[in-house]
């Protein structure tokens, strides 16, 4: 069982930021941590001609549970204009796609019952060099719920950065690290415009 508060030391560095708040929130796992609080806004802000400023709240390789225990400190007191959720990839190492797509979904009511006038985007899984067959299986389930979710939600948006990643059909472009999973600066670099105008249009 994961325990909890094992990202504490990321939430306190969070934390040590003000508290803006009417901007667009990232919230979620690795993506969102290994871009960086200050670069992911001036990534985007750049990339949109100043109209995405966002706060960036990822943190470790979070799981929902863990996305929702720390909710009421990283996400509400920030009244977002918008919400960016990357959520599920980590959940499917040890659960059901089903299992990761309820604890999604009830994360996401939240977010409506606390902002119900508000865009909220999630962050489809995506493919990567390094998903096992089985765990990219369940990752392609979890998106075909996410779709079906989104259809009957106009307040629910989809964000797939699967078009970016690929050079070509079946070939994957030079932006993961040795991992296989996580982006290079570089990568992050080459994405942001795609990010941002796909954002600008989504919200």
């Amino acid at each position: 069982m994961i325990k909890l508060d094992r990202f504490s030391g990321e939430i306190e560095a969070i934390e040590r930021h003000p508290v803006e708040q009417g901007k667009v929130l990232l919230y979620g796992s690795s993506f969102f941590a290994f871009w960086g609080y200050e670069r992911a806004q001036k990534q985007l802000s750049q990339a949109s001609g100043g109209a995405l400023q966002v706060i960036n709240h990822g943190f470790g390789g979070a799981v929902v549970s863990e996305l929702m225990y720390y909710y009421n400190r990283l996400v509400k007191p920030y009244a977002p204009k918008a919400i960016v959720f990357r959520t599920g990839h980590n959940d499917v190492w040890e659960l059901s796609a089903q299992e990761a797509f309820t604890l999604t979904k009830t994360l996401f009511d939240w977010a409506k019952h606390d902002f119900p006038n508000i865009p909220l985007v999630a962050m489809k899984a995506f493919d990567h060099p390094s998903a096992l067959p089985e765990n990219l299986e369940k990752l392609h389930q979890y998106n075909e719920m996410l779709e079906a979710l989104a259809q009957q939600d106009s307040q629910l948006r989809l964000l797939d950065i699967n078009p970016f990643l690929y050079e070509k059909e079946g070939v994957f472009r030079d932006v993961f690290r040795e991992d296989g999973l996580h982006l290079t600066d570089a990568g992050y670099e080459q994405a942001k415009d795609y990010l941002a105008q796909t954002l600008l249009k989504l919200l």
